[in-house]
């Protein structure tokens, strides 16, 4: 959930933490947290897109060093938003940031903006080195403590909640673990270990500090604000009290963080046999009538879900760690369809082992997604409308059951819910939103959002890139264009309806909130055609590995003949490249897929040749290259190589592979990024179709496909190459000698220009290299034009001044008779 101010209240007082060696035990990752973290930890770049090989990279290393020091991960991952709406306005408040922290990063100030791919990445890696993972039905924080004290081990987060909830064994703060092992020495035993440094919080420090009871620590949170209820309710009690002197001397507090002295010491002058009810009327005593109602029930669900930590709401995950597959996998309440139909078991089982992703359950459960922003031009379409054509058949398949059923009588008649579920009760749904819409366009007093970036100079900081949503919202199929706080607002009040709504909503209707130039927009795709043709999740439970091909092929539009000459783990691949280049709303041009075949060769070759390095094969025991011309199998190529191959492409391509400088000359161009992006896009969205089908054709791995700096760096030179064939060329050999990794190249080209005629859709590039500034002499000033005019033409890659470069180039070099255009 997140706790305001107490993140920063707990790093300006480190003496609330002590220090911990990390060894030989187990602990429970809050996955969401991990993740995100790792790649910001590892200072990979963001800026192109995602370099998924050092990311991947790099979550191995971490592991490792868990398993040097005999430490038994498990990860735990968040499932869908909630469907009470407790995190919709935050969530659409951070893809709002997120398009302004793209903005920012484009125009030259650095920043953190997670790549799309990541998720997948470390999810590959995991499956790959065995380790223990799942996925929550809904949020994971409260089954992350609960799992954690079944398991007696600390819990791994950055997430603030851990500060208050009642983890037995400690939290441990990412931000306070080094990650690389410690060897030490038992002196009484004369034997060696090796251990994480890092700084233990236990609740018990904070509660003795300042005199506390435990039964108090969620009310100290609540008081703060979190996702249920934001802190600027409680203005009123606030006011009333003032800290003394020597209270606020005893710890670090920055005049922002007066809050939480506050509340400590009002807490603090409470009786010690005071109740938790007792000291919620008291609060609400200073909160206005007309606002009392929602506030203490929104007060009520805080509390709450900081004590829940002794049973699991959906699936028994102790149980499902311990016994695995012999697992019972039981949904909780709330998690069904968005009319009440229950999922099939095999649906169930799959969440519970992440073998689908979030996405998929925001679909099937409250029938909206939020897609982020990518490192992109925001003055063009967003990346995602690239992909859109795998989204509905994602979207049909998800809902065609749904749409069949109507809405169960027991979920729509329910007067009272489970605490577990946390659900808005049905019959106070209205008086929710009639708060809520007295809140807008005034000072808003629950769920605030606060800003989610920090700027320090010219960075700007992504706080936490995962996003929560929740409760249906009635859509307007013809919604009038808004501010982005409009759409903020609209949504947050439809997220407060009652649960009957739902019967008034089109059960056959997604909402993507989606970027439109520099605003988030609600669109509501109707998929009512897609439903009537193609088969629900009942269904794919008796289809065969073959029948689920037969629906990824025609989700794509491909005939699986033309696959033939791929190994399993390229078709999808290959897939999402043909799909790109037919379906880019920029077009694609001849450097930029020159470039995507050059970098997957490239990273194939490097990851051969770590693997011969670790494995100590002997030359002589290398096979001969295949003499089958028509397979494009690059790994076996690869494996088939001479070393001195594989070492001339890579070593000439390495030097891609850094980060370039920019100034007023080369300036970053977001045009190449937004190609990329829609490539990933389309990747992101055949990975969750994929996905959903379980798999019946391998995912893509990011991480043997796509690095963003790579990419950019090689379609920057290549376009403007005058030949960039032979420049091609040059990259795999030396002294004429033909390599096969570039007979892979000319294989891989010929198949999408020639065989697929995806030579059709590309474009060439417009140069924008400069004209080379000749002295003129005066005998030389009756030269002829044409003859001028070539001599500018052979010298385009010399620098120039922006205007030249612009005029340039709004001429396509293709054309013969541009320069003559230009001399004029």
């Amino acid at each position: 959930m997140g706790i305001r101010g107490l993140t920063g209240f707990i790093d300006k007082n480190p003496g609330l933490l002590h220090q911990h060696e990390l060894n030989s035990c187990s602990v429970v990752i809050d996955g969401n947290n991990f993740y995100h973290y790792l790649y910001e930890a590892c200072h990979i770049q963001y800026k192109f897109g995602g370099d998924y090989d050092l990311y991947r990279k790099n979550v191995i290393s971490t592991f490792q060093s868990m398993k040097e020091c005999n430490i038994t991960p498990y990860v735990v991952f968040d499932g869908a938003y909630f469907v009470d709406g407790r995190k919709l306005k935050t969530s659409l408040s951070r893809a709002v940031n997120r398009i302004k922290l793209v903005d920012s990063i484009t125009n030259g100030y650095s920043g953190q903006a997670l790549p799309v791919l990541a998720y997948e990445t470390f999810i590959q890696v995991m499956v790959e080195l065995g380790i223990p993972h799942a996925m929550c039905q809904f949020e994971a924080d409260s089954e992350i403590a609960t799992l954690a004290n079944r398991l007696k081990c600390p819990v791994i987060s950055n997430d603030s909640d851990f500060y208050i909830f009642d983890v037995e064994f400690g939290f441990l703060p990412l931000d306070y673990i080094d990650f690389r092992p410690i060897r030490k020495q038992k002196t009484a035993e004369n034997t060696a270990y090796s251990y994480l440094h890092c700084y233990k919080y236990h609740a018990d420090n904070f509660i003795s500090s300042f005199n506390l009871k435990r039964s108090t620590l969620p009310i100290f949170a609540t008081l703060l604000g979190n996702d249920f209820i934001d802190a600027s309710a409680f203005s009123t009690f606030y006011a009333k009290f003032k800290v003394p002197k020597i209270v606020s001397k005893k710890f670090s507090v920055p005049p922002r963080m007066t809050k939480v002295i506050s509340v400590l010491h009002w807490l603090h002058t409470q009786a010690d046999d005071t109740g938790i009810a007792h000291l919620r009327d008291q609060i609400l005593a200073y909160i206005p009538p007309h606002k009392c109602t929602l506030v203490k029930r929104l007060f009520d669900k805080a509390v709450l879900g900081y004590t829940e930590v002794n049973t699991f709401v959906g699936c028994d995950l102790y149980s499902f760690f311990a016994d695995g597959a012999s697992t019972s996998f039981q949904p909780s309440c709330d998690f069904h369809s968005y009319n009440g139909k229950h999922f099939p078991a095999w649906f169930v089982q799959a969440a519970t082992k992440a073998e689908i992703t979030p996405h998929i359950l925001n679909v099937a459960i409250l029938h909206r997604v939020i897609l982020l922003t990518q490192m992109e031009s925001l003055m063009l379409a967003s990346s995602y409308e690239a992909s859109l054509f795998l989204r509905h058949s994602l979207y049909a398949i998800l809902l065609k059951d749904d749409c069949c059923s109507t809405v169960d009588s027991n979920i729509v008649g329910c007067s009272t819910l489970s605490s577990k579920s946390l659900s808005v009760n049905a019959d106070t749904g209205d008086e929710s939103l009639k708060f809520y819409s007295n809140a807008i366009g005034s000072k808003k007093v629950l769920d605030e959002y606060e800003d989610g970036t920090e700027r320090g100079g010219d960075e700007v900081k992504e706080i936490n890139l995962s996003d929560d949503a929740g409760e249906k919202s009635e859509l307007e199929e013809n919604e009038e264009e808004s501010t982005e706080e409009d759409v903020i607002d609209k949504a947050e009040a439809e997220s407060c309806g009652s649960l009957l709504r739902r019967c008034k909503i089109k059960t056959n209707i997604v909402e993507e909130y989606t970027r439109v130039n520099k605003q988030l927009k609600k669109n509501a795709l109707d998929i009512s055609s897609e439903t009537e043709r193609c088969s629900g999740l009942q269904d794919l439970s008796s289809f065969s590995p073959e029948q689920k091909r037969h629906v990824l092929y025609q989700s794509f539009g491909e005939d699986p003949s033309n696959l033939n000459c791929f190994p399993d783990k390229l078709k999808v691949f290959i897939l999402c490249v043909m799909s790109w280049v037919r379906s880019c709303e920029t077009k694609v041009t001849f450097s930029q897929m020159d470039s995507l075949i050059l970098s997957v060769l490239f990273l194939a070759a490097r990851r051969e040749l770590k693997g011969r390095k670790r494995k100590q094969v002997p030359r002589e025991v290398r096979k001969n290259i295949s003499d089958d011309s028509q397979s494009c199998d690059i790994d076996l190529v690869c494996s088939q190589c001479e070393i001195v191959h594989l070492k001339t492409l890579t070593a000439k391509l390495d030097k891609y592979n850094t980060v370039p400088s920019f100034n007023r000359s080369n300036t970053f161009n977001t045009t190449y990024c937004h190609v990329f992006a829609q490539l990933q896009a389309i990747l992101v969205d055949s990975c969750h179709l994929n996905r959903l089908l379980q798999q019946p054709l391998p995912n893509p791995r990011p991480a043997e496909l796509i690095n963003g700096t790579l990419l950019y760096n090689l379609t920057a030179d290549l376009s403007v190459r005058q030949n960039p064939e032979l420049f091609v060329s040059m990259m795999f050999c030396e002294k004429d000698v033909v390599s096969p990794l570039q007979e892979m190249f000319k294989r891989l080209r010929y198949f999408f220009l020639e065989e697929m005629k995806l030579a059709a859709y590309l474009v060439c590039p417009i140069q924008v290299g400069g004209r080379k500034k000749r002295k003129k002499k005066n005998a030389e000033s009756s030269i002829d034009l044409r003859k001028g005019c070539e001599s500018e033409h052979d010298n385009e890659t010399e620098s120039t001044t922006a205007a030249e470069v612009d005029e340039f180039s709004e001429y396509a070099v293709n054309n013969k008779f541009s320069l003559l255009m230009l001399c004029d």
